[in-house]
This record gives structure tokens, C-alpha cells and sequence, in this order.
């Protein structure tokens, strides 16, 4: 593997580990994008040519610079969101319980109108 090869193959293991800090699936990835999960999947293996247009859509929704893509970052610049050393862990996880409550009114409220029809 040349040095141009290794850097390609590090940027998409970047955008990888990238999308994981997030705790961002492939398929809310390539949703974002408007492509397939597979076109997406092929992105992070390096099997596709990333066009400049698509990294940069890529880094505005893992908002990151494409430098952070292209050189690097230190990883521990980025705490992953359920990582209880981020100072908000808690508050994420209120939300994420109050989305879910949400989630489930939602339904239920959906159900009783369904009902009524």
C-alpha cells in the first residue's frame, strides 16, 4: 500500500470513528446524504472516490472540519456522547428519556384518533 493509499484509508476509518463518537448509525448517515446504506458503507471502507461536495456534506453533519477528516485530530478532543466523562451525559440522557416519553404519547395518541375513525 503506497503513502496515497494509507491516507485515503485513514481518512475513512477517521469518518468511521467519526460517525461513532456521534453515536450516528450508516443508515441515518447515508439518509442525510440521499444515498444507500451500501453507497454510504463503501465510503467508510475507502472502496468509493469521495468527492470534495460529499466530504464536505459528510463533515457538516458529524460537525467536523474537513481537516479533521483529511489530517487528524486527537481523539480525545471528541468525547463520545455516552462516554459518562462528557460533563453532559446526564442531560443527554434526560433527553433521550424525554424524546422516548414523547415518542410513546405520540403513539398512543395516534392509536386513540385511529380509534375514533
Amino acid at each position: 500500500m503506497d503513502k496515497t493509499e494509507r491516507q485515503l484509508k485513514q481518512m475513512c476509518n477517521r469518518i468511521r470513528n467519526y460517525r461513532e463518537i456521534r453515536d450516528f448509525s450508516q443508515e441515518y448517515m447515508s439518509h442525510k446524504l440521499s444515498i444507500s446504506v451500501s453507497s454510504y458503507s463503501r465510503i467508510e471502507r475507502g472502496e468509493v472516490q469521495l468527492t470534495v461536495e460529499k466530504l464536505l456534506q459528510i463533515c457538516e453533519l458529524l460537525g467536523v472540519t474537513y481537516t479533521m477528516i483529511i489530517e487528524g485530530e486527537p481523539k480525545e478532543s471528541l468525547i463520545p456522547i455516552n462516554d459518562s466523562a462528557n460533563p453532559n451525559y446526564e442531560y443527554i440522557h434526560l433527553l433521550k428519556d424525554q424524546i422516548k416519553l414523547l415518542k410513546e404519547q405520540n403513539d398512543f395518541y395516534k392509536e386513540k384518533m385511529g380509534d375514533k375513525s
